[in-house]
């Protein structure tokens, strides 16, 4: 009797090494299907192209709103627009006329911005051992929430090793901004202006000012008067400044 205890027991250790065998095997399996070995002992997976592209993303979006919204939403400057600047602004307001551009403009403008940027460091030089091509032009989606601003890459990557072929179609990245309340406002200041015909109201802009989670500059040229809105930023985090001009 203890003799066929003692065989049992040894069948199911047996079994209970062949399952943790089977398991480690096919793990690595699945490992392997998953990725690709590089030439420097690296491994590649989807996952780390997806990465990279939503690095670059996130890069050259920052600098495509920051330069954007710096020209008033504009990635190039339109025919009402200051010319006599060091830095010419667009006028949202000109002679009782008013040009502010919708949200739904400056959503895309500044994807155009980033469109034109992502060139730079869309290189997959460093994926050695593996095959990506790029098709098609870049589309760059933006839309503006009240606390960020999301940016959606369509583009299409593919990925090729000798084991699979695999395609990516869509990336994306986040930018904490509080631009939708600027934008609305510049709506408000452009109104106040509007509304105070051939000489600006200076008490109800100074009380429209007050309580914003940005700062809000004034300068008076010839030009008329110029506008910034800046996001006040903690430590080394760049702002964005929200320019434009009113006469």
């Amino acid at each position: 009797m203890e003799h066929k205890r003692g065989q049992v027991a040894t069948f199911v250790s047996l079994g209970l090494v062949l399952l943790f065998l089977a398991g480690i095997i096919f793990y690595e399996y699945q490992t392997k299907a998953a990725r690709t070995s590089l030439g420097d002992g690296t491994a590649v997976d989807v996952k780390s192209v997806t990465n990279f592209v939503n690095l670059c993303l996130q890069e050259k979006s920052e600098g495509a709103l920051i330069e954007v919204v710096g020209k008033g939403g504009y990635v190039t400057l339109p025919a009402y627009s200051t010319e006599r600047l060091s830095d010419n602004l667009p006028y949202f307001l000109y002679q009782g006329s008013v040009f502010i551009p919708t949200i739904e403009k400056v959503q895309e403008n500044v994807g155009l911005g980033v469109e034109k940027r992502l060139g730079d460091c869309l290189n997959f030089s460093r994926f050695q051992g593996v095959e990506i091509s790029v098709d098609g032009s870049p589309n760059v989606v933006v839309l503006f929430n009240p606390d960020e601003a999301q940016f959606t890459l369509h583009q299409t990557i593919k990925i090729k090793s000798e084991q699979s072929e695999t395609t990516l179609e869509s990336f994306t990245a986040t930018i904490p901004t509080v631009f939708l309340g600027m934008y609305g406002h510049a709506k408000k200041i452009v109104e106040t202006h509007k509304n105070s015909g051939e000489y600006a109201c200076l008490s109800c802009l100074r009380e429209l000012n007050e309580w914003n989670s940005f700062k809000t500059k004034t300068g008076m040229t010839p030009e008329g008067f110029l506008y910034a809105l800046e996001e006040d930023k903690k430590g080394n985090d760049k702002g964005i400044i929200f320019r434009f001009a009113v006469k």
